[in-house]
């Protein structure tokens, strides 16, 4: 088995990180390792500090200057803002939300905008390797700031039980029980219902605090849709901390489409429009308009290192 790892953005805090800790734990699960970085404020200086972190390490990475690509994004992004579609979806936005200025969600949203263009570019480095070199089976994708769990590695559970293909691991499926409990839900049937009929609270628009371990959509949504998929027998999964995912090659390499469509997809429930320009929110719909199946995670089990 072969891992491959797209990280993006800004280095910022990645050397405060436990970023070793997950690499030396995927050492130890698969066989070959290649890290894509796509990498925002690149120099010389960040060039040879990367090359001393990974010697330490049997795995091939390649460096992507994402200050190449700033022209092709920004083109983009003008041609974007300037569709019918997506002036359609900021009418819908601020019809929900109108306190949002005029040039809402354009300036704002720069960032997440990068994130997924970053994203793309990433992907179809990792697609050519995958296509040259050795095939890729799980893919991690993340930031640079990064602070992951205790004893995470990205992988897929081999496990047929529901619960533990719903909750990837230990402490997901503590949280998942424990929330199951307080609501009486007993199974993926109960859960499938339980999401379908239950609403965002206005003006807020979250899920209450006490329902993120049993909604599968962060903060955002009601995520019913994969819930009915995976009962179905929908193998494409997609494991999800809204700023880290990871899922097999097959589900995951969609990505290399996602900043090409960002902005401009319809939103798979109404209710996706609360926070349709978050990147969370963005990443959810897309996977779910391409018959994949995101769990996504709220909880405190990672954190982002500033």
């Amino acid at each position: 088995m072969n891992l491959g790892i797209i990280i993006k953005g800004q280095l910022r805090t990645f050397f405060s990180t436990n970023f070793s800790n997950v690499l030396e734990l995927c050492l130890e699960k698969y066989q070959n390792i290649l890290i894509i970085l796509v990498i925002s404020d690149l120099s010389e200086d960040i060039s040879n500090l990367l090359e001393i972190f990974f010697s330490n390490y049997p795995i091939i990475y390649y460096i992507i200057d994402y200050n190449d690509y700033i022209d092709q994004y920004l083109m983009a992004m003008n041609k974007k803002i300037q569709s019918d579609i997506f002036n359609t979806h900021k009418k819908n936005f601020l019809s929900l939300h109108p306190q949002g200025i005029d040039e809402f969600p354009f300036i704002p949203q720069l960032n997440t905008g990068r994130e997924f263009h970053q994203l793309s570019i990433g992907m179809k480095k990792l697609l050519e390797f995958h296509n040259s070199f050795f095939p890729i089976n799980v893919v991690l994708v993340t930031r640079f700031d990064i602070q992951y769990p205790q004893l995470f590695y990205p992988h897929v559970p081999e496990s047929k039980n529901m619960l533990d293909i719903l909750s990837f691991n230990q402490y997901n499926k503590k949280l998942l029980l424990e929330t199951m409990e307080e609501f009486n839900l007993k199974n993926i049937d109960d859960l499938i219902q339980f999401n379908k009929y239950s609403k965002i609270i206005l003006p807020n628009c979250h899920i209450e605090k006490k329902k993120h371990n049993i909604s599968f959509g962060l903060d955002y949504f009601y995520n019913y849709m994969t819930l009915e998929r995976i009962k179905s027998g929908n193998n494409n999964i997609i494991y999800s901390f809204g700023v880290f995912s990871f899922g097999t090659l097959d589900s995951i390499c969609i990505l290399e489409n996602i900043f090409d469509e960002y902005l401009l997809l319809e939103p798979v429930e109404p209710e996706l429009f609360y926070r349709f320009f978050a990147y969370e929110a963005q990443l959810i719909n897309f996977f779910l308009l391409h018959n994949r199946c995101i769990l996504a995670y709220k909880n405190d089990s990672y954190s982002l290192v500033r």
